[in-house]
């Protein structure tokens, strides 16, 4: 019926797709069913049948759209909009619950939106609004909030009135600069808002956020960024962590690495950014027992080896990225066993391939990016040592 076309680093389904006859089935029943009204422009739909549902999706907009009769729908929970079109946002539906705008060509949010009292779920990820509703603290039952990817720079006072908020996605990724410092953009917050799942810190809020990350005993994402790349980001104020942590971003410079992460036994992804470490990470992330996706960028200028002699039995992807020091990868016989991906990029005193990459058998993908000609010379080079390692 589902059929998985994405897995993530650690096996798991993360993007399914419906079987074409299941689809028309499914489609046909909901329209039978008056599950759900879709709009895609072609025609006017029965504005009378449609007031009956609960659920609406808008794929196109026409002129019927502008001129429909929002009024008469005043029992829907769900509408969520999938246009490339600006749209006006249909206002009085007061028991909305799901309001979906992702990629939306919307600038401005109206005030009234602080009216729907049911809302619990708003996307504006990739929208081109700049800021919240000053008195979004009146939407009580907001569950979930994503503002990834859109222009909003600071979070209203008012965002501490939402109690019930569990979910706050808010930062922007510029995929076009990964191996920057400038590639994540946080979100200013205000003070009282330690359940927040992204947060960007200055080092007189360290104290403060260490304290709050020990008291979120459910975190299970945690993602902190400096504002400056120079400024050190002190993590060991932490005594312990949250049980249950799988994500774990940090960026910014490090003295040391953090005397807790031998604890993050269900950590499955970690990515260490701009850390310049002058003490060798690897043997602190080594013997992490779920730790499926790793992320190295200028994360260690210590020296210019890094040996992979043990561990990393779970790992599926491994990113090293922006060593300006590193000229040479050791592999020891059995470690990362079922690694399948494995990108190198901007590592420019990186002459020779990894010693040991033979070893990894189920390699799938092996990437160099920005490297010097004196790899590729190595690699194509007749007679040479790695000319018959695997490439790509």
């Amino acid at each position: 019926m589902l059929q998985v076309v994405k897995r993530n680093e650690l096996g798991r389904p993360k993007k399914c797709k419906m079987h074409d006859l299941i689809r028309k089935l499914a489609i046909s029943t909901s329209a039978t069913e008056k599950f759900c009204v879709v709009y895609d422009g072609r025609e006017a739909n029965d504005e009378q049948e449609s007031a009956t549902n609960h659920r609406m999706s808008i794929q196109s907009i026409g002129r019927e759209l502008q001129s429909w009769n929002w009024k008469g729908m005043l029992k829907l929970r769900s509408l969520l909009v999938f246009v490339v079109e600006e749209i006006a946002l249909p206002l009085g539906l007061r028991l909305l619950r799901v309001l979906d705008l992702e990629n939306a060509p919307i600038e401005v949010l109206p005030e009234e939106l602080v009216d729907l009292f049911n809302l619990r779920y708003l996307n504006l990820k990739g929208t081109r609004v700049k800021e919240l509703p000053k008195s979004i603290g009146r939407l009580c039952n907001l569950n979930t909030l994503d503002i990834t990817d859109s222009k909003i720079e600071m979070l209203p006072a008012g965002i501490t009135m939402l109690q019930n908020l569990r979910h706050l996605m808010m930062y922007y990724s510029d995929n076009g600069i990964f191996d920057d410092f400038h590639f994540n953009r946080g979100t200013t917050t205000p003070s009282n808002i330690c359940k927040l799942k992204n947060l960007q810190v200055r080092e007189v809020d360290e104290e403060d956020l260490c304290t709050a990350i020990q008291n979120m005993s459910l975190l299970h994402h945690l993602s902190v960024m400096v504002i400056d790349e120079d400024e050190y980001l002190r993590m060991d104020a932490v005594s312990s962590t949250p049980r249950y942590l799988k994500v774990l971003i940090l960026v910014g410079k490090l003295e040391k690495v953090p005397c807790w992460f031998h604890s993050l036994q269900n950590l499955t992804s970690l990515l260490l950014q701009w850390s310049r470490l002058t003490e060798d990470p690897i043997p602190y992330i080594q013997a992490l027992p779920n730790l499926g996706w790793l992320h190295l960028c200028n994360a260690y200028e210590g020296g210019g080896k890094l040996r992979f002699s043990e561990g990393f039995h779970k790992l599926r992807i491994l990113f090293l990225w922006n060593f300006p020091h590193l000229n040479e990868i050791i592999i020891e016989r059995g470690v990362m066993p079922g690694l399948q991906e494995f990108s190198i990029r901007k590592c420019m005193q990186l002459k020779i391939l990894p010693h040991g990459i033979e070893y990894l058998e189920d390699l799938q993908e092996f990437r160099l990016m920005f490297f010097t000609n004196e790899l590729i010379e190595c690699i194509h080079g007749e007679g040479s040592k790695d000319h018959q390692k695997p490439h790509g």
